[in-house]
């Protein structure tokens, strides 16, 4: 943790988190970076990607979908299948 001086708050180094959507077979999309000060907070920005994609077009929750959410070494972190997220 490191002190800001112009803050005066302590906050985490940022990690660099990529998301893609996927059907976990043949379809994944390229990969959009975000930095997160946490892999939950990374885990929580996956599901709102899910349920605003649901939100847009709910033909998807039939079909299999998932937002996948890898951390900085491209290592899979977690899968949010679309459909869960109703």
């Amino acid at each position: 943790m490191e002190r800001s001086e112009s803050e005066g708050i302590q906050s985490a180094a940022m990690a660099t988190f990529s998301y893609s959507i996927t059907d976990l077979s043949q379809y994944e999309s390229d990969l959009i970076e975000v930095p997160w000060e946490s892999e939950h907070q990374a885990v929580s920005f996956g599901s709102e990607i899910a349920r605003e994609m649901l939100e847009r077009m709910p033909e998807l929750a039939v079909r299999g979908w998932s937002v996948s959410v890898y951390d900085s070494r491209r290592k899979l972190v977690s899968v949010v299948p679309i459909a869960a997220v109703c």
